[in-house]
């Protein structure tokens, strides 16, 4: 938390510094029917999590429906489709030569695709360059994963289990082919505040921090497997979780992908 409070002022002070003397003809501030478009970043991406899994910047939009009025969007997903591989022993080259070396390869395939989406209305104050703005905002997102695995070496009666990557027999000596989440959505909405510099007459960069309120409903999650039973391969769709909701208060950052708590700074161009 020390240290999101010390990048926060930080950009505040940035911004400051070369703030310079308005000259005459430069507006640099929006008016009612203004149109602006950009992008978020986030701060503990740039700062912490350079090269592991850095999140993707959010769209966002804003129209002005006074001078000090506006209402602004942010939609932003996050995709990973992500395939491993792994080395295991051929079943049957062992079978044959019980000194062999020969490996084939199984498979995991892992995806998770999140989707989040926020609309807020802005009250602005300042009339320099740099300004602040408090207003409320309302939050929808949905989420869902699936992790499926192939196998070189089959299952059958002679070989009820066979050589496979790790982790992937049940208790009863299944082996697992499927797990799946169902959609996970959330709803919520909250307080912002934060400040916007204009660097030029129609760029500004900003930064926005949150506290809401966001409810979630899990769906149930399954499994599907594979097993010998009575000498023959059968296939089973197992429900493993319920699924379920949760309520909790948080602070977001600005383009908040999958309401997850950061400080976030964005930068947009108005037309």
């Amino acid at each position: 938390m020390k240290n999101t409070i010390n990048i926060f002022l930080l950009l505040l002070v940035i911004s400051v510094l070369p703030m310079q003397a308005q000259t005459a003809g430069d507006d640099f501030q929006p008016h009612a029917g203004t149109v602006a478009i950009g992008a978020s970043a986030n701060i503990s991406n740039l700062f912490f999590n350079m090269g592991t899994d850095p999140q993707v910047p959010s769209l966002c939009a804003r129209y002005y429906l006074l001078d000090k009025t506006a209402i602004r969007a942010t939609f932003g997903v996050n995709y990973n489709n992500k395939l491993d591989k792994f080395n295991v022993r051929d079943d049957a080259a062992f079978v044959n030569d019980p000194l062999s070396n020969k490996e084939v390869i199984d498979t995991k395939r892992t995806i998770a695709t999140n989707y989040s989406t926020s609309l807020a209305l802005q009250q602005y104050f300042g009339e320099s360059k740099l300004r602040g703005f408090v207003g409320i905002q309302g939050l929808f997102g949905t989420g869902s994963g699936s992790v499926s695995n192939t196998f070189a070496n089959p299952m059958n009666a002679i070989n009820p289990k066979p050589s496979s990557f790790s982790t992937n027999y049940l208790v009863d000596d299944a082996r697992v082919l499927e797990n799946r989440t169902q959609t996970v959505y959330s709803v919520g909405g909250g307080v912002i505040a934060g400040f916007e510099y204009f660097m030029m007459p129609r760029l500004s960069i900003g930064g926005e921090i949150s506290l809401n309120a966001i409810y979630t409903k899990a769906g149930q999650t399954s499994t599907k497997s594979e097993s010998v039973v009575n000498g023959e391969v059968v296939t089973t769709d197992k429900v493993t979780g319920a699924g379920g909701s949760e309520l909790e208060i948080k602070s977001l950052g600005y383009g908040h992908q999958d309401f997850n708590n950061q400080i976030g700074v964005y930068i947009m161009y108005h037309f």
